[in-house]
């Protein structure tokens, strides 16, 4: 009889993955179309130990995080002679951005939501 509280346990076990496990494959299947195009694009890739890893190139990263430093750096001069924050700075130069981007553009809105201008 001290078997049955363990069976009941890894019943109950079973049960939990097996939901877990739906749960993911859902989520899973949902991102599948975003993930087969950034493996198309080489964006991503599978790593050796069935991850995916970000393959885009480094060198955009690099331009990318130097550029922010840059502008940040910008922002917080302008704001010391605007008697203002560099994120209040930055806010305003945000929002010339949007008005003077190209169509197709990535932008995020004050919410923080993003979208294509």
């Amino acid at each position: 009889m001290r078997s049955l509280p363990v069976i009941i346990a890894l019943c109950m076990l079973v049960t939990a993955v097996a939901a877990q496990a739906d749960d993911l494959k859902e989520r899973m299947t949902k991102r599948k179309p975003t993930i087969d195009a950034m493996l198309a694009d080489g964006t991503l890739g599978e790593n050796n130990i069935g991850l995916l890893e970000y393959r885009g190139k480094e060198l955009h990263l690099a331009i990318i995080k130097q550029e922010n430093e840059d502008r940040l750096k910008l922002y917080k001069a302008l704001g010391k002679r605007m008697d203002k924050t560099f994120t209040e700075v930055g806010i305003l130069k945000a929002r010339k951005i949007a008005k003077e981007a190209p169509i197709g553009t990535w932008l995020q809105n004050e919410r923080g939501h993003w979208y294509r201008k």
